[in-house]
C-alpha cells in the first residue's frame, strides 16, 4: 500500500468522495445481484413465464374485484339514500 501526505484539501474530499462511491457501487451491487436470476433449461423458462403470467392474471382479477366492490358499494349509498328519502 502506498500512503501519500498532502496539504490539498480538495484532493483528499475527491479521493474520499471516490472511495465512498466505489463503497456504494459495491454495496448497490450485491443488492442487486440478489434480485438477478438467470435460468438456462427451457423448462425453467416456460414455467418462470407461466407463473411470471399467472400473477399478472391474479393481479388484474383483483384490480377489477376493487372496482366492482366499489361499484356495488355506491350502488348501495344510492340505494339507502333512495330508501331514507321515501321514509
Amino acid at each position: 500500500m502506498t500512503f501519500f501526505i498532502t496539504k490539498n484539501i480538495k484532493l483528499e474530499s475527491s479521493i474520499l468522495e471516490i472511495i465512498l462511491r466505489m463503497f456504494n457501487q459495491k454495496q448497490e451491487f450485491i443488492e442487486n445481484l440478489s434480485k438477478f436470476q438467470i435460468y438456462f433449461e427451457k423448462d425453467d423458462i416456460r414455467f418462470y413465464k407461466y407463473v411470471e403470467n399467472k400473477v399478472e392474471e391474479c393481479y388484474m382479477l383483483g384490480s377489477r374485484s376493487e372496482v366492482k366492490l366499489i361499484h356495488s358499494f355506491l350502488y348501495f349509498l344510492v340505494m339507502v339514500d333512495l330508501i331514507y328519502l321515501r321514509s
